[in-house]
């Protein structure tokens, strides 16, 4: 299942997504969009996942649950609010 929340910054498909095919698509779908979108493996809040950037800017942070070796869940952040760890400065995190 992947959740989804803007927190009223950014709108967004609040509907959760079953199934590892249909997660897999809807990330794919996305990056189709901005072909120019970087990937970084990262910690997130001690979590494994990607911090996504464009022209060196980070745009979300997508974390992922992982229990007995497979992802259970995908949390994606993209209100400017809670990315400043990420956007602030190198050493803020």
């Amino acid at each position: 299942m992947a959740a989804r929340a803007g927190q009223g910054r950014h709108h967004l498909d609040q509907r959760g997504r079953g199934g590892a095919d249909k997660v897999a698509r809807f990330l794919l779908g996305l990056l189709r969009r901005e072909p120019d979108v970087e990937l970084v493996e990262d910690d997130i809040n001690g979590t494994p996942g990607v911090t996504v950037a464009i022209a060196g800017t980070t745009v979300a942070v997508l974390a992922a649950d992982v229990r007995d070796g497979l992802i259970t869940d995908l949390w994606l952040v993209v209100n400017p609010d809670k990315l400043h760890v990420w956007t602030d400065t190198p050493t803020a995190r």
